[in-house]
């Protein structure tokens, strides 16, 4: 076989991994979303009451999610990431299997936390996989552009695929469609997925068992006290209990690490190339375009009337978009690096954000939302450049645990960002709805929460601009 065959088999062997943790990605983000939109009809099928009953279908999987991803992450540091990601993929699909299966609330919620943790496993070892499989440069920044397509995609999609599956098929399929894509990837991984070089073996006298029930309860209630401020208020005190409470299990994970001989987490991780500051602007822009997903949908569905299939079907341009701009961006990226790139990007995003101000109570999505929709999608290419910047000389030794602190911040985001511009939003109705309609009223808090997500974004441009570097090496 010659040389230039060599090469063929290995780039053709590196797409189907690619492919194969894309599908397990794909799945793990669009059950962030999907389930939003049959929340309704869920409720009254399995005859929920209460809207405090009802977030736990979302709250339970955005908790485990979140509060396991750094762990998992570095478990595939330890004992590899095909593994964890094997193991995720088994919860996922099984978990997915069963919620579908559920007869009453409580046993959907358990399965739903169960999922959250399987897609943990799926998202930490995903990126680390892709750290530790493609060589920085033209090769990554293709495998982070496909990556993130279906990271971006997957969230839009899910808001699609949600109102269609439910009012076409029925709510059930919205877990079931999971089961048949993990038994592929589940098949497909020993085969092509590779064992890591670099890996360690597992102890529990050297793993930092502490550090891990430290940091993991620390996020699980600070997702906690975020996801609850809109509801309960952030000066009430269950929610400031909660955030005081992640604020001291966090301080005492960090106490501990700086004493640990064999930490949980390198702290000097955050010390070395862009990962600190890529986490804050990740926070940022993740929250501001779940936000942006969010409002776009009370608008479309309460103040312009849309039925659930309708309001999913208006962000199927996003995905059209996003996907096509992603071609010239990963060209971009090899042509002037990811910082210059990036800036632009969350400056174009900056821009659409605040056009979403203008969206009237008698709008036409054709002319007055599809055109801002057309410049976010452009927009939201950045957390290529992200990626690309956070991974930028990562070691393969650290890839898991990188990955673990980029998805937590993502999951935070969410929450936090989504809690604060809730708060916005509903002040702005309040004082809004003295002197106009209900409509003007949810016009208006709308408008205030873009307004916000607008210029969240525009300090993630300027944290770029100022502190991302372009380097080439990180040492630990």
């Amino acid at each position: 076989m010659t040389t230039v065959d060599t090469q063929a088999k290995s780039i053709r062997h590196k797409n189907i991994i690619l492919l194969i943790i894309g599908l397990a990605q794909l799945m793990d983000v669009l059950d962030t979303t999907i389930v939003n939109v049959a929340i309704p009809t869920i409720s009254k099928n399995l005859h929920i009451i209460g809207v405090n009953n009802l977030q736990w279908l979302i709250t339970t999987y955005g908790l485990t999610y979140a509060g396991f991803l750094f762990l998992s992450g570095r478990l595939a540091d330890i004992i590899g990431h095909r593994k964890i990601f094997m193991i995720g993929v088994f919860l996922f699909g099984a978990s997915s299997l069963m919620a579908g299966l559920s007869s009453s609330s409580s046993l959907l919620i358990v399965w739903r936390g169960i999922e959250g943790l399987g897609a943990a496993g799926i998202a930490a070892a995903s990126l680390s996989s892709i750290i530790s499989v493609y060589s920085e440069g033209k090769e990554r920044n293709r495998a982070m552009t496909i990556w993130g397509t279906l990271v971006g995609g997957g969230v839009a999609l899910g808001l699609v695929l949600g109102g269609v599956i439910t009012q076409y098929v029925g709510w059930r399929w919205i877990f079931f469609v999971n089961v048949p894509i993990s038994a592929v990837v589940l098949l497909a991984t020993p085969y092509f997925v590779p064992k890591l070089p670099g890996q360690g073996t597992f102890s529990l006298k050297k793993f930092d068992i502490l550090g891990a029930i430290l940091l993991t309860t620390g996020l699980i209630t600070l997702v906690y006290g975020l996801t609850k401020a809109p509801s309960y208020g952030w000066g009430s005190s269950r929610v400031v209990e909660m955030l005081a409470t992640a604020v001291i299990l966090l301080a005492a994970f960090i106490f501990n690490e700086i004493r640990a001989k064999e930490p949980l987490l390198n702290l000097k991780l955050f010390a070395k190339g862009n990962i600190a500051v890529a986490s804050v602007i990740s926070i940022l822009v993740t929250g501001s375009n779940g936000a942006m997903l969010f409002f776009l949908a009370i608008y479309n569905q309460q103040v312009l009337g849309y039925s659930p299939a309708i309001a999913g079907l208006t962000l199927l341009p996003v995905i059209f978009i996003a996907f096509a701009a992603l071609q010239i961006v990963r060209k971009l990226l090899d042509k002037f690096g990811f910082k210059p790139v990036m800036i632009v990007q969350l400056l174009i995003l900056a821009v659409g954000l605040f056009s979403l101000i203008r969206l009237p109570i008698n709008g036409h999505y054709l002319t007055d939302e599809l055109p801002s929709l057309i410049v976010i999608a452009v927009g939201l290419t950045a957390s290529i450049g992200l990626m690309v910047a956070a991974t930028n000389g990562v070691k393969e030794k650290d890839s898991g645990a990188i990955s673990g602190i980029l998805n937590t911040a993502q999951q935070i985001g969410g929450p936090l960002i989504l809690g604060i511009l809730s708060t916005i939003a509903a002040t702005y109705t309040v004082s809004s709805i003295i002197v106009n309609n209900k409509l003007n009223a949810l016009a208006h808090g709308a408008h205030a929460a873009f307004l916000t997500s607008a210029m969240l974004v525009l300090l993630a441009a300027f944290l770029c601009a100022v502190f991302v570097r372009q380097t080439t090496t990180t040492d630990s």
